[in-house]
């Protein structure tokens, strides 16, 4: 695995380049829940949005790989699973549309669950 030159695997770098929040990094290169939490302890903002218009919650959909912990835990924390994006496409949305009926099952209301 290609690091940069603090240690960072370079894909959490290349994220945190397109990512207006710390927390929106954490979502999207699948580090740990408990990394998010902190986050959130520390004040982030948990709908907050990059430059189109996603957020952390949108993003761990999207990049869910099997642990439900950062869904949970952005839920938990207040995360909107309603907001839509620049497209129109809400996190719930995105869960039915890419057909990750994993990550619909952690979602109110994806996939016809509540």
């Amino acid at each position: 695995m290609k690091t940069t030159a603090w240690g960072l695997p370079m894909s959490t770098w290349v994220a945190a380049q397109r990512c207006p929040s710390a927390l929106m990094v954490i979502s999207r290169s699948g580090q740990s829940a408990l990394a998010a939490e902190l986050l959130l302890a520390a004040s982030a903002t948990v709908d907050a949005t990059d430059r189109h218009g996603n957020t952390a919650l949108f993003d761990a959909v999207f990049d869910y790989r099997g642990d439900p912990a950062t869904l949970r835990m952005l839920l938990a924390a207040g995360a909107d699973p309603e907001q839509a994006n620049a497209k129109g496409v809400s996190p719930r949305g995105l869960a039915d549309r890419i057909g990750n009926y994993d990550a619909a099952l952690h979602v109110p209301g994806a996939g016809g669950h509540t």
